[in-house]
């Protein structure tokens, strides 16, 4: 996966969304194939779960992490979102 992408929403938990990760230099190619991989989860059309950040965690943990994939997702676009270059 790519690696950018992994850094970006591990440092959110794990979960974040599409328009994040293209605000922050992702293309839209890269994120789709990462779906298609399965390195991430679409939890919503513009939500996204890490597969592992899933895969580790309780039901009641990854309740939490639709709650802020989705948080994420709704939000304006270019809010709180972290450049991938750091």
């Amino acid at each position: 996966m790519d690696e950018d992408i992994h850094r970006l929403l591990e440092a959110q938990g794990g979960a974040g969304s599409v328009t994040q990760l293209l605000v922050a230099g992702a293309s839209r190619r890269v994120v789709d194939e990462t779906v298609r991989r399965g390195d991430l989860v679409r939890v919503r059309n513009d939500a996204v779960i890490l597969r592992e950040a899933l895969a580790s965690s309780t039901p009641w943990e990854r309740r939490g992490l639709t709650v802020r994939a989705v948080g994420h997702s709704l939000a304006p676009a270019g809010s709180g979102s972290h450049a991938l270059s750091h």
